[in-house]
């Protein structure tokens, strides 16, 4: 994807000069814009949890067997938070608090000035991400992003790029 924008500040050359060296800044020092976009992919990732699933047009996941439901005690999928005590040994809703929550366990949110990464470390996570016929457990995948979320970010980078550039100083 490519960015373009017409000049069209006819001011003198060193005038032009300084905003080209804020572009420049602004494009080496980006990680407020990465930040933005990490804020956003935990919305994106609460969004959808709360439809389990079915964001962007994305079947819902497929319900809990019957047997899982018993042993845990809820019908909450890739939840914990109703479970029966010590369902789970890694913590009360890791996963979803690992995606969603600042700071949480297991998260994975790093911004620099030219990326940023978002994810889990939770154990297991890629199993129900993926799925796994040998344990027969169907593939629920909870990172989910959709072209519009990609444009939005985008739009995000390319609004801090040209931040100043055309403020009067």
């Amino acid at each position: 994807m490519s960015m373009q924008f017409t000049v069209t500040d006819h001011g003198d050359l060193k005038r032009l000069t300084q905003k080209f060296e804020l572009l420049r800044h602004n494009a080496l020092h980006a990680k407020p814009a990465m930040q933005r976009i990490l804020a956003d992919m935990r919305l994106v990732e609460k969004e959808v949890f709360g439809e389990q699933g079915a964001r962007g047009g994305n079947k819902r996941w497929r319900r809990l067997k019957p047997g899982t439901v018993e042993r845990k005690g809820s019908v909450e999928i890739l939840r914990t938070y109703n479970a029966k005590p010590r369902y789970s040994s890694i913590g009360q809703d890791a996963l979803y608090r690992s995606l969603v929550v600042g700071n949480a366990k297991y998260r994975v949110a790093r911004a620099t000035n030219f990326s940023a990464e978002f994810g889990t470390t939770r154990p297991y996570a890629i199993v129900h991400q993926t799925g796994s016929r040998s344990r027969n457990i169907p593939a629920r995948p909870f990172l989910q992003f959709t072209s519009q979320d990609e444009e939005r970010w985008v739009t995000t980078i390319e609004a801090w790029l040209i931040h100043g550039f055309g403020n009067e100083r």
